[in-house]
């Protein structure tokens, strides 16, 4: 970003008016317009405040959108009665522990086993706080280097829930991350801030990503739903009951906090429909490296609220053991 959009940047944040920035900036007032437009398209949004006197100021919108909660729809044909898709979360990048590489596998996996749906559970990038170095010091260069290192193939669409750490963009910077990803990157599909739902025939999956801010959100209750939370950097499949199932993913980062957890690491998911409803589930961890293996496996019956283990979890030394092609 360049010194001259920064400057205007902190000019919003001094509230000055729109006469004395074009004039700090020796600017006419419709040039101002028009570069307050540029970084609308850029993810910056504004609110205005008119004045008597014909001015205005111009304040940086930070407030996360919960409410009402966005959803998308996946439009699927009446004969599918099964639906693949890979669930990573916690990316984090622009940290020193960003694994871009092993995102890069998942999507060499997901081409190779026609796969065309990826959920993300939330904190896409690291912002400015947080486990680790920055590969950027600002904001704004971390986003931008996220857009272009994120991989991408025209036959792939990520789902995406926007977490704490996404959230700092808008909170520090007033930029937001959803709306740079509509305008750059629409095979990534920002849903939401800390809460977010897909629509798959009569049902629905349910992103889940904690914000400080929001922490005291309601999170509701759906028939027949499963629920990936991100935020917490491990694979554990929450006591569930019939009808609902909660699973927390593991970081797709070097960003962990339990020993006993193998990670970095994704989650193959296979949901089987009956009437439009998933009927149950099966969830398989890959652990991501030079290739990929599946490191544990369940299947959950959503119509009883039972699970059952298909295997147990794997040690690390023997997991070359159960290779996936």
């Amino acid at each position: 970003m360049n010194e001259s959009t920064l400057k205007l940047i902190e000019l919003i944040k001094q509230e000055k008016t729109a006469n004395e920035i074009a004039k700090e900036l020796k600017i006419s007032n419709k040039q101002l317009f028009k570069r307050l437009l540029k970084l609308k398209n850029i993810g910056f949004d504004f609110k205005r405040k008119y004045y008597y006197n014909g001015d205005i100021i111009y304040s940086l919108y930070k407030e996360v959108p919960l409410q009402p909660l966005n959803s998308v729809d996946i439009i699927t044909s009446p004969e599918e009665q099964e639906f693949e898709a890979i669930v990573i979360s916690d990316l984090h990048i622009g940290s020193t522990d960003e694994r871009l590489d092993l995102l890069n596998r998942i999507y060499d996996y997901c081409v190779k086993n026609n796969i065309h749906t990826i959920f993300n559970a939330g904190d896409i990038i690291d912002g400015m706080f947080g486990h680790g170095d920055k590969l950027h010091d600002n904001i704004f260069d971390q986003i931008e280097y996220a857009i272009k290192k994120y991989p991408f193939d025209k036959s792939i669409l990520n789902y995406a829930v926007l977490g704490n750490h996404d959230f700092d963009s808008l909170l520090k910077g007033g930029k937001d991350l959803a709306l740079v990803l509509q305008n750059y990157r629409q095979d990534i599909v920002p849903i939401g801030y800390a809460t977010a739902e897909v629509n798959i025939k009569n049902d629905k999956i349910v992103l889940r990503h904690p914000i400080e801010v929001a922490k005291n959100e309601p999170v509701k209750q759906y028939a027949h739903t499963v629920m990936f939370k991100g935020h917490y950097h491990k694979m554990e499949i929450v006591p569930i009951s019939a009808g609902n199932c909660i699973v927390k993913v593991p970081s797709l980062s070097n960003i962990y906090f339990m020993d006993n957890y193998l990670v970095p690491s994704a989650l193959k998911i296979k949901l089987n429909f009956n009437n439009g409803i998933i009927n149950n589930i099966i969830i398989e961890q890959l652990l991501v490296e030079n290739k990929i293996f599946a490191i544990n496996s369940a299947k959950i019956d959503l119509t009883k609220g039972e699970k059952f283990s298909n295997s147990d979890e794997v040690k690390l030394e023997e997991k070359k053991k159960i290779l996936v092609p």
